[in-house]
């Protein structure tokens, strides 16, 4: 949000802060974007939310993928279906290449993540 911000406000951008200014979307939605929202809860889980496809990987390497247009309530995954296997490549492609530690030690976010660890060596 913060390049938007900064574009409707009218001051300089900043190439410290990621993200794609949304102003472009405002004035004309119907046109072609490539910039999906990417999400993350604790490390190493990541989405990807393009304008038809959610995908996510797990830091424990599971994926999932789903059609938004035709199931939007998300029940169907698909990314063990290989005629996906492009749509997966290109949602992947964004994934984060470096993760960067946002939470602090004992926060709601790192005791998940901890326990899902976990729950993996078990």
């Amino acid at each position: 949000m913060f390049p938007t911000l900064l574009e409707l406000t009218g001051l300089p951008s900043d190439d410290q802060q990621e993200g794609q200014s949304l102003v472009p979307l405002v004035k004309q939605p119907t046109r072609a974007w490539n910039h999906p929202a990417i999400t993350s809860f604790g490390a190493g889980n990541f989405a990807v939310r393009s304008a038809r496809y959610r995908f996510i990987e797990y830091h424990d390497g599971s994926r999932e993928l789903y059609d938004t247009k035709n199931d939007p309530h998300e029940w169907t995954n698909l990314a063990t279906n290989p005629e996906f296997t492009s749509v997966i490549e290109q949602h992947a492609a964004f994934m984060p290449a470096e993760q960067h530690s946002i939470l602090p030690d004992n926060s709601t976010g790192q005791q998940a993540y901890a326990a899902t660890a976990e729950n993996m060596t078990e």
